[in-house]
């Protein structure tokens, strides 16, 4: 998951400072990413990443990936995964 937000911030935070009147929601995404529902691998990791009784997530991460995709439009769900090498491989593998 953090490898996740930590590209999208990147991707972001590159844009922001090549155009500095544009938002987030105005820079563009591959159609592919645009377009599908993007699967987030998720494991417990507190303060960061943790389910509620509900089933829910909650954290820092997930605060701001929901924000991150709020404002750029992404549709989601969250996978939980049992380690970082699986969320690595969950990346790599598309």
């Amino acid at each position: 998951m953090a490898l996740i937000i930590m590209a999208v911030a990147a991707c972001v935070g590159a844009g922001a400072a090549v155009a500095q009147t544009q938002t987030p929601a105005d820079l563009p995404l591959p159609s592919d990413v645009a377009s599908k529902d993007i699967s987030v691998g998720m494991k417990v990791a507190p303060p960061f990443a943790f389910k509620l009784q509900d089933g829910t997530w909650s954290g820092l991460s997930i605060d701001l990936w929901q924000k991150i995709a709020g404002r750029l439009n992404l549709r989601f769900h969250y996978v939980e995964v049992p380690g970082v090498q699986d969320q690595i491989d969950g990346v790599v593998g598309g």
